[in-house]
């Protein structure tokens, strides 16, 4: 295999490639990973190594677990195609974050705050996926 190429890893009897974890950087303007509800979050992401993608797709959502059921809510999705990648091309993305829910780590149930980027190349092959959690929640007061 060359340099350039990315390696598919096939999964069992699954005919679906498996995609490379953390193959993707994900930087958030969340400061210390905490962002501020109603404000805006800005990010960008760059792939780890030179490779040409058909698409790419940003993701911001919230989902929770713990006991019960888990429920989960997407606030954008954003499809790039056609893109070149690589660790000195960076895309930037941006969105306004609602009121709630705010992240929460209880004994029962937790709310998660994250971004996931997830690349594809040629006929929908994954190429590498990368997610990063942040917290949604108004400031403390002294």
């Amino acid at each position: 295999m060359s340099g350039d190429d990315t390696e598919i890893v096939l999964d069992g009897d699954n005919s679906e490639p498996k995609a490379e974890e953390n193959a993707v950087e994900i930087v958030t303007g969340a400061e210390n990973g905490i962002a501020r509800p109603g404000a805006r979050l800005r990010g960008s992401f760059c792939v780890k190594k030179e490779m040409r993608a058909d698409k790419a797709e940003v993701f911001v959502f919230w989902y929770s677990d713990g006991k019960g059921e888990s429920e989960t809510g997407l606030l954008m999705h954003e499809e790039l195609s056609d893109l070149q990648l690589g660790p000195e091309r960076v895309y930037p993305f941006e969105v306004t974050l609602p009121q709630g829910p705010w992240s929460y780590h209880g004994k029962l149930v937790n709310i998660h705050w994250a971004v996931r980027v997830e690349v594809r190349g040629s006929a929908d092959s994954w190429v590498g996926v990368g997610e990063k959690e942040f917290e949604v929640r108004p400031e403390r007061k002294a």
